[in-house]
């Protein structure tokens, strides 16, 4: 009897463990996103060699995740900006369910927000990952996107990859 009783307890815990992640998936969770925030986990290095210039400007960093991932996953990168000096604009997008036009129309519209926040004229900067530079493409590509500085892309299929022909 105790031994059942073990074995339901069991049950029950892996039930609860469990059950709320495919929960969450159908709600729209992304689906590494348990996995992005355990891998930013911990702290950043600071280098004041890397600071963000005192020029009266303000930098900002617009950060992208890629397909299947969340804002999570650039979250040490954020950390790491932010303790430099820099602003950083880290905005996700359901990168499994819109297409790349919806996401920089998003996009768009953050960094609008986010650029209208300050008085101080704003340098612009972007770092994004896989799917996320692609959209940083398109969101350059408007005739009515924002100047910036520079644009650092982290394996981006520029040419195309088979995982985003099959989604």
């Amino acid at each position: 009897m105790a031994e059942a009783r073990r074995r339901w307890r069991r049950r029950l815990l892996a039930a609860a463990l469990l059950l709320p992640y495919p929960i969450a998936l159908l709600c729209g969770m992304p689906l590494a996103l348990p996995v992005d925030a355990l891998l930013t986990l911990g702290g950043v290095a600071y280098d004041p060699a890397l600071h963000a210039p005192r020029d009266g400007h303000r930098h900002l960093v617009v950060l992208q995740h890629g397909l299947w991932r969340s804002s999570w996953s650039m979250a040490k990168l954020e950390r790491a900006l932010r303790a430099h000096g820099y602003d950083v604009l880290n905005p996700g997008y359901p990168s499994t369910s819109c297409t790349i036009e919806e996401a920089a129309a998003m996009l768009a519209a953050a960094i609008d927000v986010e650029c209208a926040a300050g008085p101080r004229p704003v340098e612009l900067s972007f770092v994004a990952h896989s799917m996320g530079g692609l959209v940083v493409q398109e969101y350059l590509r408007q005739p009515d996107s924002r100047p910036f500085a520079r644009a650092v892309y982290i394996a981006v299929p520029h040419r195309g990859a088979v995982l985003c022909d099959l989604r």
